[in-house]
């Protein structure tokens, strides 16, 4: 991919103003669609704003810039320590006057925590979705073969019927889908024996 062609810098915004994501990208429409597909909370973006650069490079400079200046709270790369804590609540910011410097501080843990907590719900909403999917796929699975299971007798029935009519059992495998060795079988079950061979 050409570096050099134009790209757009995005930011999605609530309805309050709260910046949520700082983005780039070469087709916004496919862009926003992918993001509706994938964010928990994208029922939370009221606007986008958007800004053209003349390159690649230049829109990741401005995005890079743009999320450590500005944090928006979905961001996670280039926006260390800042995530989301709830429904577009930042957690408060790490302290300067850490009395263990090079530790990690109580906000920063409690913003890796919220962080894990989020993926794990993400998560099991779509584990939960899948189930749900399965659950109903077994359930027309058991219809449709109910509804098989009370076809196959009178099916059963009617290819006797056809054989005593004199249909060949060949007709009998090309209407109803049959092998030749199941319509004998159904036949000589019927007690009726086939008089050629399909």
């Amino acid at each position: 991919m050409s570096r050099d062609v134009q790209t757009s810098l995005y930011r999605l915004l609530r309805a309050d103003g709260q910046l949520l994501y700082v983005g780039i990208s070469l087709n916004l429409g496919v862009r926003w669609k992918t993001h509706s597909g994938k964010k928990p909370d994208w029922s939370l973006v009221a606007r986008a704003e958007v800004e053209h650069y003349p390159s690649r490079d230049a829109a990741l400079d401005a995005e890079r810039t743009a999320i450590q200046t500005e944090r928006p709270i979905w961001n996670v790369v280039h926006n260390r320590g800042i995530r989301m804590f709830g429904p577009g609540v930042r957690p408060a910011p790490t302290s300067t006057t850490d009395p263990n410097p090079g530790t990690s501080s109580d906000a920063a843990i409690l913003a890796e925590v919220t962080a894990l907590a989020e993926k794990y719900r993400h998560t099991k909403a779509r584990h939960e979705k899948a189930v749900r999917v399965l659950r109903r796929a077994e359930a027309e699975r058991v219809a449709a073969a109910a509804v098989v299971e009370a076809l196959r007798k009178p099916l059963q029935q009617e290819i006797v019927a056809a054989a005593k009519a004199g249909r060949s059992p060949k007709v009998i495998c090309e209407l109803t889908g049959y092998g030749p060795e199941r319509v004998r079988q159904l036949l000589r079950a019927a007690g009726v024996e086939p008089f050629e061979r399909p």
